[in-house]
């Protein structure tokens, strides 16, 4: 036994808590990002659907580099504190800030600028500052304990803590995001991020290698050139990937097309809290039985039933994708398979380490979770670009300039020759007829036209769908032409719907006498 382990030590509950904790603060970049990323690319931003989806799969290929890179500055650390904590502690402000500048896009910048911004901060986010995070985490818990059912306990929390951090963001963010912006959402998102794994860092120890009297972690390092051979013949590092990959593929593109879903299927924006909800709360009910389970079925069996409930339940949404009760049963059942699945997986990663030190006589967590990493983020890049190029081909516009245009067939078609000309999809342009009528500009002058006495305008201060020019222009024109007009720009507001019913109701209250 090497000098300093302990071997049969148990992990307290605390520890197992605040490394769940940890997993939750990264849970909250991960579930922003699948769920939300792309849909505020293309709707807010106005990056097209196919370019977004280019990038993050070119972003998962410069994560190869980056983990492999990671992973050996993990493996080459030697701190009183040992190897994964101190940069746990260091990716804390990083990812902050990464997250903030990724949804904040200026709106001044051109559309090519606009993507080379959006590139720039979203390979720093993912491929620097949750890199530096994600394998530190993931190799925490090869050097936490060896014992393997303590093992299977903390990833199954950590489920439970991710699933209620998915809950919360997928359920709240829209709501979040119509009141105060996405300025406001990431800020407070980055900073609750840093604060959980400022937790997780205080809360965790390296019991591997730590001094039993002083509790520093005298760390052991392992040269490159033993490591990495050693690490490209171990078999099972690749079958703990190629798991993550596909599990992550599927789990991010469904988060992807959520939004989609819900607006263009389902038609309710509201049942995004149901579905959160009937897919995590499986997830954290089953997770507390995990741990149970895997200790007398073993790994394989568990994963296999938790594959098939996964399948039943996509199966049961695709007997009619319209139904909003078939999409919240299988999603139910998707969920029981779904926690198990990532619990698994995280344990056996750990394991992974444990073989490689047994079978080839090296020990090195950073890299073996390097490669666990890469897979884990193909599978989210993958999963976040083959949804994207599906909504591409759909023909979705993310910003469309108006349905009004859109015919039976065609839900969207353009109201300018420049719009169409320079789509990223091949929309048609609208009746010109119809693009008339829709513009009161061409009847305000006109004596023949029936318009209203008053009129009362809002346009949201922060509102990125129209110019602010417009109203003015529309306000302007009708006073010209004897119209009583109430133009106000409320402060901070975007296109939130009805948020001053008590000022719309005294405005009719004056006009009516």
């Amino acid at each position: 036994m090497r000098k300093g382990i302990f071997m049969n030590m148990k992990v307290s509950v605390k520890e197992k808590i605040c490394y769940g904790i940890g997993s939750g603060g990264g849970n909250i970049i991960t579930q922003i990002l699948g769920t939300f990323l792309t849909a505020y690319y293309t709707d807010s931003v106005g990056i097209a659907a196919a370019a977004v989806g280019t990038m993050m799969l070119v972003a998962r290929l410069l994560d190869g580099i980056s983990d492999v890179m990671m992973g050996g500055i993990v493996d080459k650390t030697r701190t009183k504190w040992g190897k994964a904590r101190p940069w746990i502690l260091i990716s804390a402000p990083i990812i902050c800030i990464g997250l903030i500048l990724t949804f904040n896009v200026p709106e001044s910048l051109s559309s090519s600028a606009k993507l080379i911004y959006a590139y720039i901060t979203y390979v720093f986010l993912n491929c620097i500052a949750f890199t530096a995070y994600m394998i530190s985490h993931t190799a925490l818990l090869s050097r936490v304990t060896l014992d393997v059912n303590d093992r299977q306990s903390m990833t199954s929390i950590n489920q439970i803590v991710n699933n209620i951090v998915q809950l919360i963001v997928t359920g709240f963010t829209i709501k979040f995001v119509t009141a105060a912006g996405w300025r406001s959402v990431s800020i407070v998102y980055g900073l609750l991020t840093a604060l959980m794994l400022l937790i997780c860092f205080w809360g965790v120890r390296e019991h591997l290698d730590m001094d039993a009297e002083t509790e520093e972690v005298k760390v052991e390092t392992v040269p490159l050139k033993e490591a990495v051979p050693a690490i490209l013949k171990n078999k099972y590092i690749y079958l703990v990937a190629a798991l993550f990959i596909l599990v992550l593929s599927i789990a991010s593109g469904n988060g992807s097309m959520t939004v989609y879903y819900c607006g263009n299927i389902l038609k309710d924006m509201n049942i995004m809290t149901s579905l959160s909800m009937a897919l995590t709360l499986p997830v954290i009910i089953g997770n507390c039985f995990v741990p149970a389970i895997v200790k007398k079925m073993g790994h394989q069996k568990t994963l296999i039933l938790s594959s098939i409930l996964m399948l039943a339940g996509f199966l049961i949404v695709a007997i009619n994708p319209y139904s909003g009760t078939l999409a919240i049963v299988g999603t139910v059942i998707r969920g029981f398979g779904n926690g198990a699945i990532f619990a698994c997986g995280f344990a056996l990663s750990a394991q992974v380490v444990d073989y490689g030190e047994w079978k080839f006589n090296v020990r090195s967590e950073g890299l073996v979770n390097s490669c666990v990493s890469f897979g884990q983020k193909v599978g989210l890049g993958l999963g976040a670009a083959i949804a994207s190029w599906i909504i591409a081909a759909g023909g979705y516009v993310g910003t469309p300039e108006n349905e009004l245009f859109g015919t039976p067939d065609t839900k969207y078609r353009h109201f300018t020759a420049f719009s169409k000309e320079h789509s990223a999809v091949n929309g048609e342009l609208a009746d010109g007829q119809q693009i008339k009528m829709m513009n009161p500009m061409n009847y305000i002058a006109d004596d023949k036209a029936v318009k209203a006495e008053h009129f009362r305008i809002r346009h949201g201060a922060v509102d990125r769908d129209t110019s602010l020019a417009i109203s003015a222009m529309l306000t302007a024109s009708l006073e010209n032409h004897g119209v009583d007009v109430e133009l106000q720009y409320p402060w901070g507001m975007p296109h939130a719907g009805d948020y001053d019913l008590e000022e719309l109701f005294a405005w009719i209250d004056k006009i009516c006498g």
